[in-house]
């Protein structure tokens, strides 16, 4: 938030508006670069470094392990994802099935990351000889994103 750069000053004007009306700005954000971010906003973050691929799924803030979601996302083309991965389609299927059938175990990949974590993703990766490269990855969630992808 003290970084002097064009994106955090617009960001203070515009959070002024709320402040001005009596909503607060909250604290302890912890903030990484995904998506996106990575190719604009490069500039602003620390280049990618050593990943600690024995971090295991949901040590990361705002993420939650494959087996104990608390949210998922909707995509507009109907996807239903929890972090990293797509369990269904509401265009396909009916939401509350989708979320009632759902088994983290039942999927060969979300199970080497539920068991071992990124460093059992790769393997399980590699041994479907599938080929990703984690050069521009910046932490383990970002390798078991683009190794996801991949495998889906």
């Amino acid at each position: 938030m003290d970084n002097n750069n064009p994106h955090n000053n617009e960001t203070k004007r515009l959070l002024k508006f709320f402040t001005d009306i009596g909503i607060s700005v909250s604290n302890g954000n912890n903030i990484f670069p995904m998506g996106n971010a990575t190719k604009f906003l490069a500039e602003y973050f620390p280049p990618p470094s050593n990943i600690d691929l024995f971090s295991q799924c949901g040590s990361l803030p705002y993420t939650s392990r494959l087996d104990d979601i608390d949210s998922f996302g909707i995509n507009p083309n109907g996807d239903i994802s929890l972090c990293s991965v797509t369990i269904g389609n509401i265009y396909n299927d009916n939401i509350l099935d989708i979320v009632d059938n759902y088994d983290p175990y039942s999927n060969p990949a979300w199970r080497a990351v539920l068991d071992g974590g990124v460093t059992e993703l790769i393997k399980y990766a590699q041994a479907q000889g599938v080929s990703f490269d984690i050069s521009e990855c910046r932490s383990h969630c970002d390798v078991c994103h683009k190794i996801m992808a991949e495998i889906q």
